[in-house]
């Protein structure tokens, strides 16, 4: 990966103001948070587009049921305009303010929230493939647009995932996305499930 790239790199990790983007070379055990959704690699013929993915049921289907510890987190600390909102989740979860979005964080457990992100955009995801990063849709819906990214850094490939969810709350979507790429699948489940509890008091 040339200089060039690596510095594009570290701008997506720093500079999103909600996880709708685009490459990071690591996964959130191994990289510090980032409002941005980082991204991942995957084999060569991984291609930049949303073709082929799967349906969002299949997805909900596969979610887990919420831990039986998790509590409703008061949102009041990201500022008064969250003040009436409520999301569950780790019962040691700390939610923090941010610029400009708050994030929700406990371990791997990490959320990002938006009240002006509240659609799907690729913008950062497309620009990436200028750099080598190339990306998938895994679920597209209205509510729900979970990704793939891959590429390759330090002769290195790697593969990550994440996900922007849309809850509308009395009839307004808010955006709920990953703070973090993560490696597997199988790890945005319970998150992804926390945004579907945000709801107000």
């Amino acid at each position: 990966m040339n200089l060039s790239t690596a510095a594009f790199v570290r701008w997506l990790t720093v500079a999103g103001a909600f996880a709708m983007l685009g490459a990071c070379d690591k996964a959130a055990s191994d990289a510090q948070p980032s409002a941005t959704a980082s991204a991942a690699s995957a084999a060569p013929t991984l291609s930049a587009t949303a073709s082929a993915a799967p349906s969002a049921t299949a997805s909900a289907a596969a979610a887990p049921a919420l831990p039986e510890d998790w509590v409703d987190l008061d949102l009041s600390p990201a500022g008064k305009v969250w003040a009436d909102y409520t999301l569950k989740g780790p019962k040691d979860a700390k939610v923090k303010k941010g610029f400009p979005d708050p994030t929700i964080e406990a371990g791997d457990f990490a959320l990002v929230l938006s009240m002006t992100h509240t659609k799907k955009t690729t913008a950062n995801l497309d620009t990436a493939r200028a750099y080598g990063v190339s990306w998938r849709a895994l679920t597209d819906t209205d509510e729900l647009f979970e990704y793939e990214t891959s590429g390759e850094q330090n002769g290195e490939k790697f593969v990550r995932v994440n996900f922007n969810a849309f809850p509308k709350v009395d009839g307004k979507p808010i955006g709920c996305g990953g703070l973090n790429n993560q490696k597997e699948r199988s790890q945005l489940a319970q998150m992804m499930a926390a945004c579907r509890t945000l709801r107000k008091k």
